[in-house]
């Protein structure tokens, strides 16, 4: 493992400074809506662009994303810094507090969706499969295996990148194997995120109409 400058008990101060953080994004996004259908068609943060049927640019680009207000950036958020946390978690030497710190982020990450959305209840009640939670546990397994188990995989090399070039020939090409792993468990992280907001926003949609119909 390469030397990353963190001591297992640093991560006694980090992580939970990290995981205040996503407490309070989480709940931001509890709040943001207390029915399923206070969802639907809330232009995200930073895109005014309204989600329209017309044809056009302007329709393109406001249907290129979920709609599900400051969800969608709450949630990507919340992402990063987990993911973030579990990068310095396992980049600690081999300890107790790193294996009980690494798993408790790892856990915290499976079920993110859970912290951040309260109308799961509402979507179970309407029959309605969480196709959603299950990508999100799906996708960042796969991105918490990687870092923890894959042959030649450093994430210290990763936090410690800056240095790779001053090392000569053969730190470089092992920079470089880092750096391209780092681009993988990023793309893989956007497919989770996207993934997961289309999936939820079908969710909420489908959970709505079943409820407008049951009351009818």
């Amino acid at each position: 493992m390469n030397d990353s400058g963190l001591q297992p008990s640093d991560l006694t101060t980090l992580v939970p400074l990290l995981l205040l953080v996503v407490e309070r994004f989480s709940s931001l996004a509890r709040e943001s809506a207390d029915e399923p259908w206070e969802f639907i068609g809330v232009n995200p943060l930073l895109t005014p662009v309204e989600k329209t049927s017309d044809d056009g640019l302007q329709a393109t680009l406001g249907n290129l994303w979920p709609h599900l207000g400051r969800l969608n950036i709450i949630h990507a958020t919340n992402v990063m810094v987990l993911g973030s946390a579990f990068l310095l978690t396992v980049s600690v030497s081999q300890s107790a507090i790193r294996n009980v710190v690494g798993f408790v982020v790892a856990l915290i990450w499976i079920q993110l969706p859970l912290l951040e959305v309260d109308e799961y209840g509402a979507i179970r009640e309407a029959k309605v499969v969480p196709i959603s939670l299950y990508w999100h546990a799906l996708t960042t397994l796969l991105m918490i295996l990687f870092v923890a188990f894959a042959p030649n995989y450093e994430p210290a090399a990763i936090l410690t990148a800056g240095s790779v070039f001053s090392e000569g020939t053969q730190a470089l090409e092992e920079g470089r194997r880092q750096i391209w792993g780092a681009v993988g468990l990023t793309l893989v992280g956007l497919l989770s995120v996207s993934g997961y907001l289309v999936r939820l926003e079908s969710e909420v949609e489908e959970t709505t109409k079943e409820m407008n119909e049951d009351t009818a």
